[in-house]
């Protein structure tokens, strides 16, 4: 879910620490590439939002637009959508109830996500496992046929586990951080 931002309050903001968008990228954690383009269109995530109120040291709030458009999917709910005179965008119920339900869902998604650590982790072992096992059982016979049908199939295998489990722990654990800065937003409004 995307939000717009006050660009020049960023800005403001970090230029006031003497950091380029380098610095603020080293002490947010988001990419400076992000930075660039948040500067630019004023859109942004919620978690690159509040990894970046986290490092200016200010609520995620003051840097939300006034008249904050909430993107999703590519498709914006403006004033006029809610048949709002020009100016900021008061909440409506309509309004509320679209962020709830866009709340939720990233909620749900971030659940489904942390899930997998459970699955990383085993697979994980069992690659280890499997390597190690290859490894003591080739170790005293290591001729050519022995290389070819068990040494490094067996090493690949178990490889190929090892790097899956990481990417589900990596997975779940992105998840955990996506998860903490939402709740950190909503507890912000």
């Amino acid at each position: 879910m995307n939000v717009k931002v006050r660009r020049e309050k960023i800005r403001e903001l970090r230029a006031g620490k003497g950091w380029t968008q380098e610095k603020l990228a080293e002490k947010s954690g988001v990419h400076s590439r992000t930075i660039q383009r948040i500067e630019n269109d004023e859109i942004a995530s919620i978690q690159s939002l509040v990894a970046l109120a986290d490092a200016l040291d200010v609520e995620p709030t003051i840097l939300l637009h006034k008249e904050s458009k909430i993107r999703t999917n590519d498709q914006q709910s403006t004033p006029n959508d809610y048949n709002l005179d020009q100016g900021e965008l008061v909440a409506t119920s309509t309004n509320e109830m679209q962020q709830v339900k866009e709340f939720a869902k990233e909620a749900e998604r971030m659940e489904n996500w942390l899930s997998y650590k459970w699955i990383g982790w085993p697979i994980l072992f069992i690659g280890g496992f499997l390597i190690v096992a290859v490894l003591l059982m080739t170790q005293s016979n290591l001729n050519r046929v022995t290389i070819f049908n068990v040494f490094f199939p067996g090493i690949t295998i178990g490889l190929l586990l090892m790097l899956a489990g990481k990417v589900f722990i990596h997975l779940s654990n992105r998840a955990a951080k996506e998860k903490e800065a939402l709740e950190k937003f909503i507890k912000t409004r």
